[in-house]
């Protein structure tokens, strides 16, 4: 997840990495990381380089060999997209033009905290909007997968009343292990839907944590991610602090340590 390997910006725990976003690619790439999730909120949006000059995403992913196929809009929720809301709806067609020309494919819509679909108006809202995002997501190309709070069993249900081919699941490991929901569940009911999936761990009902240190089963994880069931991307979203690199190694280094005590290579 961009940002990730760079000390955690005053600008919030996930901000854009404006002063360091470049330099992200040449660590990854020395990490062996074959692509980083690109950060779209709402601070300066228009000058963030996706909307603003996507060619630079380009010429950085081209240097290093680091793709940058998801884009996490946290711009929708920190303000949540409603039907009547040309300025927000300009900010999606921007955003997808923008994941056009990086070749982009899928933009993860966080529907959690301030958007979350706990709240009904705000599924509702969501009901309303999500037709006419569709029909730009197919127009171009590209995936929504919505990432979500709800119990399993209504994100399924959303997801299968629209029954649309570019509408899938992000699922974040820690989001749900915080809210006590059974991973053997969720991928039953739903893990045909996941197109993007978000590693990191949380504690039981509280914060981000450094893998290993929260509620999320790894090994449950681990396992399926080398089962060879789950094609889609996948993108360390870790915890961060001041350390920047240092924290990022550590807990890749656990997930690595993790697949080899279960025999799992590469």
């Amino acid at each position: 997840m961009q940002g990730r390997l760079s000390p955690q910006s005053p600008l919030g725990y996930q901000a854009f990495p404006w002063a360091t976003w470049e330099k992200e690619f040449q660590i990854a790439s020395q990490f062996s990381l074959e692509h980083i999730e690109w950060v779209l909120d709402a601070h300066d949006f228009y000058s963030n380089p996706l909307i603003a000059h996507p060619s630079s995403i380009l010429e950085c992913s081209r240097t290093f060999d680091v793709g940058v196929p998801s884009v996490c809009a946290d711009f929708l929720m920190e303000n949540p997209l409603c039907y009547d809301d040309p300025l927000g709806w300009a900010k999606v067609e921007k955003t997808m033009d923008g994941m056009v020309a990086i070749g982009a494919k899928v933009l993860v819509w966080p529907c959690v905290d301030g958007a979350s679909l706990l709240n009904e108006a705000k599924l509702h809202e969501l009901q309303r909007v999500l037709p006419r995002a569709l029909e730009l997501a197919q127009s171009r190309f590209i995936q929504i997968a919505i990432e979500s709070d709800l119990p399993p069993r209504r994100l399924l249900n959303l997801v299968e009343i629209w029954n649309h081919p570019n509408l899938t699941i992000n699922y974040d490991s820690g989001n749900s292990a915080s809210l006590g929901y059974s991973f053997d569940d969720e991928i039953e009911l739903y893990g045909r839907y996941i197109s993007d999936l978000h590693v990191k761990d949380r504690t039981k009902n509280g914060g981000s944590v450094e893998i290993g240190k929260g509620a999320v089963d790894f090994q449950r994880l681990v396992r399926f991610l080398s089962s060879g069931s789950f094609d889609g991307i996948v993108t360390m979203q870790a915890f961060r602090d001041q350390d920047g690199i240092q924290v990022f190694s550590r807990q890749l280094f656990s997930l690595e340590n993790k697949a080899f005590e279960m025999g799992i290579r590469g």
